[in-house]
This record gives C-alpha cells, structure tokens and sequence, in this order.
C-alpha cells in the first residue's frame, strides 16, 4: 500500500506491509485523526502491483481483485481473458501468478458461475462459514445469466505486546514538504520498563542506512513491527519510491537480501520509533477493465463490472484488512425466442409465394 496521510510518510517514505497472506505498500499521506483516515479523493487501489505510480496519490493493492479474475479465467477453461481497450493490462492480470500460490488458504476465498438467487445464498453461506462477521458481496447490477467471479480476502495480526499510544502528534512530511501532525505509535527511546524491553525485542531492524552528514537520522530502513516469532510480518520501509509497487517492494527485497540477520536486530536504548497510526476504506471500479472481451470462450459478451473494495487499519495493537473484489460478464449474444404467437411460412427458394402460412 502507498500513502499519504495527509499525509503518513512523506511523498519519499513509504510504507510496506508485507505478510503471507499479501503485499500491501504504502507511502501515507491524509489528515491524521485519532486513526487518521487516508484521504480517499488522493487514494486509488491498482488491480496489479506492477501498476504505473502517480506521485500525487498514495496507492494500495492486494491480490483479491487478481484472484476474481483467476476464478473467471479457470470457469472458462483457463484461456487468457483480454479486454478491449485494456489488452496489456487484461494480459498482465491472465498471466499473473495465482495468489492462492502465496495467500493463507484460511485468509482466502474465492468463487465464480452464473449468476442466479440461488447461487448468490450459496456464496453468502459459504462466507459466513469461513469468515466471523462475513461481508456482504458487493455483486451489482447483475442479472441472471450473467458470469460472475468473487472473491475476499482477510487478514489480522495482533502485536504480541501492543506498541505504546505516542503522546506527542508525530510531524508528517506530506509531498509538498508541509507537516502535519498525526497520531502515531511506537516506543520512545531511554525508557526502561519491562513493557518496553519487550517492544525493542519485538520491533526488528531488518537494515538500516544512516545519513552520512547526521549519523542520528535514518534515511532508509526497514522494520518488522510483528517481531521474529510471528508467522506473518509487518514491515514499514523507509525507501525511495520507484515506478511501481512491484519495483518498491523489489528495492526493499533486495535490500532484505544484503542484511546479515533476516530476522533482524533488537531497537537499541536509545532508539526511538514512531509509526503513523493507518485506516482507510475504499471502493475502486477498473473502469480500463469493463468492456468487450476480444477471443476466447467469452468473446460473446463483455465485462460489465470489475471492482475492488478494501477496508485496513493499523495501530498500537495490530494490522488489519478485508478485500472483496467482483467481476460480472454478460453475453452479448442475441437470444432468439419464441415465447409469443407467431409467423411459419414454407416456401420453395427463389419463389415470392410460400405454400404453407401460419
């Protein structure tokens, strides 16, 4: 996920949550309130990481979209699905690695047919029985007959020992090199108390790059907030942003790669850490992906919808999100049926006059 909250870090910082459940990248920026909301008018959810940054907007993405459209791509027989108008990147979603390949089974659900009542109680049953407090598919404007593919995606982590709420407002860099003070949590340095012993061994500096003019700023680092015994991480990046959140995320990974430890070092006594707190919800609608599909088993029809919705918060106790993205495909093709009374003419060909009418 990539954020501003109003920003989180500054248009050069970014945050990266990374888990096995997905790869969220952030750069924050919004008005931070008590959990600052990010600014959803300067916020857009990509359908793949590799997506084209804009500077001006922070950027999120998580697989539940790409695994919507696996599930339709495998209904009709796995044939790359390629939208007109959108060819490179209808490719770039068909050619994709499945996420289930790196998602939790238990995190993930996914589903797709034709739509009908029935079919919709089915994912609505097969929700509740999965997930504590199920969503409600967003399936819209959908009518019986069409092809319809969904799929949600849950993650929550709580911190082993939850971070301290700060009691100062952290001063936010926003892109335009205006500070903001937002809400944040971590661990203040020259404390000692057995709580914030706890929280420098659980806070992990995965690397860490000091500024050469002063050694007490960091100018690029990562940490794991989750802390080495936990199945998931949490990782906040401070990185020079790159072209996309796939090229980010690799700047980061490699990185990761050049650091002794990769379960990282211990937060020093003296080491100070402040985190922005995080939460937004979001709706996006791929409008580039919602038109006539070109080739294929569904080149008949179109996409009528292709949509992601997200909801995420971060905090003094843990990361979470849901995602539910849908798509809907409707035939095109002409239904010719006689449901009403009706002409029948027999006639030899080439002859004006038909021997039988009816």
């Amino acid at each position: 996920m990539r954020t501003r909250l109003g920003s989180l870090c500054s248009s050069r910082s970014w945050l990266v949550m990374s888990s096995l459940v997905a790869i969220v990248l952030a750069s924050v920026s919004a008005p931070a309130q008590p959990l600052a909301p990010v600014d959803g008018k300067k916020t857009v959810i990509v359908p793949i990481p590799g997506a084209k940054l804009d500077p001006k907007l922070n950027t999120v993405w998580c697989p539940a979209f790409i695994k919507a459209w696996k599930e339709l791509q495998e209904l009709v027989g796995g044939e790359p699905i390629e939208v007109e108008g959108a060819l490179e990147l209808s490719r770039a979603i068909s050619d994709a690695p499945d996420p289930s390949a790196y998602t939790p089974a238990s995190a993930l659900y996914s589903v797709a047919g034709f739509y009908t009542p029935e079919f919709a109680k089915k994912i609505d049953t097969e929700l509740a029985h999965r997930f504590n407090d199920p969503p409600r598919p967003g399936l819209r404007g959908v009518e019986g007959g069409d092809l319809i593919a969904y799929a949600f995606l849950r993650s929550h982590l709580s911190f082993a020992v939850p971070y301290r709420e700060s009691t100062e407002p952290l001063l936010f860099g926003d892109e335009n090199g205006e500070k903001v003070a937002v809400l944040s949590f971590g661990t203040q340095g020259g404390t000692r108390s057995a709580h914030v012993e706890r929280l420098r061994d659980q806070a992990r500096v995965l690397y860490a790059v000091r500024s050469q003019t002063n050694r007490y700023r960091i100018v690029e680092a990562a940490l794991n907030l989750a802390g080495s015994e936990s199945e998931r991480e949490v990782i906040v990046a401070l990185v020079e942003p790159q072209g996309s959140l796939a090229d980010t995320w690799a700047a980061v990974r490699e990185r990761l790669k050049e650091s002794a430890d990769g379960s990282g070092s211990r937060l020093g006594p003296v080491d100070v850490l402040a985190v922005p707190n995080v939460a937004f919800s979001l709706e996006q609608r791929f409008r580039s992906l919602e038109g006539s599909v070109l080739g294929g088993p569904l080149a008949n029809g179109r996409i009528t919808t292709a949509q992601q919705d997200m909801a995420f918060r971060m905090d003094r106790g843990g990361a979470s999100f849901d995602a539910g993205a849908s798509m809907g495909w409707k035939s095109l093709a002409a239904w010719y049926i006689f449901d009403r009374p009706f002409l029948l003419a027999i006639r030899q060909r080439g002859s004006a006059m038909p021997f039988l009418i009816m």
